[in-house]
């Protein structure tokens, strides 16, 4: 089932998209691209240290460069949901984004991904998005969609027979904070097996953090965010988000 897993982590519902940043031809623009490139550096540098890192995870956890689809494509299939349709402004750009590995031990994963953005503001109002009861509607078809467009990367035999999204309670970290359980039902030869994905968004400051995680059992994944979420928060205060 470890290509099902790897297939899972590539779920992750992140806030925001890549920015690229602008680059002004005029010379008589120098000074204002000189203070938006400072901008941007600021905003990598932070982002960077809300990365998770091997120090953060439980002993044993091994990190490697997450398999993933590029930011396009993430954007894409979220226009494609319909029932994402009133939340646009998730594709909307912030200032950088960063990305961690991915971290595994057995059947536990864990990565995340910081999207910076200029003003505490637009960070609070990306986490709102997902007080929207609708929200839920458009993560289920986010993650049916992936797997109806994986389907033919399935090990033969497999199929995803049920897929559920619901509210997850999470501990009360930076600003601000949402969550959601993806519970995947999965079938071979007849025999189903569950895989848990928890989706835990952070608001520290101008950074909204997504950290995804995946495992067996909601014990395991409660201790491996308790472990790793409030280091990423600390981190990202201690750099100025």
């Amino acid at each position: 089932m470890r290509r099902i897993r790897i297939l899972v982590t590539m779920l992750v519902f992140i806030t925001g998209a890549c920015a690229s940043s602008d680059r002004s031809s005029n010379p008589a623009e120098d000074t204002t691209t000189s203070t938006r490139s400072q901008a941007t550096a600021d905003a990598q540098r932070i982002a960077d240290a809300g990365l998770v890192t091997q120090a953060d995870v439980p002993a044993g956890f091994v990190g490697r460069p997450k398999e993933s689809t590029s930011t396009e494509e993430s954007d894409r299939r979220l226009r494609a949901t319909p029932a994402c349709e009133p939340f646009e402004a998730l594709t909307e750009p912030g200032l950088v984004r960063a990305h961690s590995k991915e971290y595994g031990l057995g059947q536990g994963r864990v990565f995340d991904s910081v999207a910076m953005f200029a003003t505490r503001a637009e960070a609070a109002s990306q986490l709102e998005l997902f007080t929207d009861p609708r929200i839920v509607d458009c993560i289920q078809g986010r993650f049916e969609r992936t797997f109806k467009d994986a389907n033919s990367s399935l090990p033969e035999g497999v199929t995803v027979s049920g897929v559920n999204i619901s509210p997850l309670a999470i501990d009360p970290y930076g600003d601000g904070t949402f969550g959601f359980r993806a519970t995947i039902t999965l079938t071979e030869g007849g025999a189903p097996q569950i895989i848990l994905t928890d989706i835990v968004g952070v608001q520290v400051g101008r950074a909204a953090v997504t950290v995804q995680s995946t495992g067996d059992t909601s014990a395991d994944l409660a201790q491996l965010e308790t472990t790793v979420i409030p280091k990423i928060v600390a981190r990202l205060r201690a750099a100025g988000a």
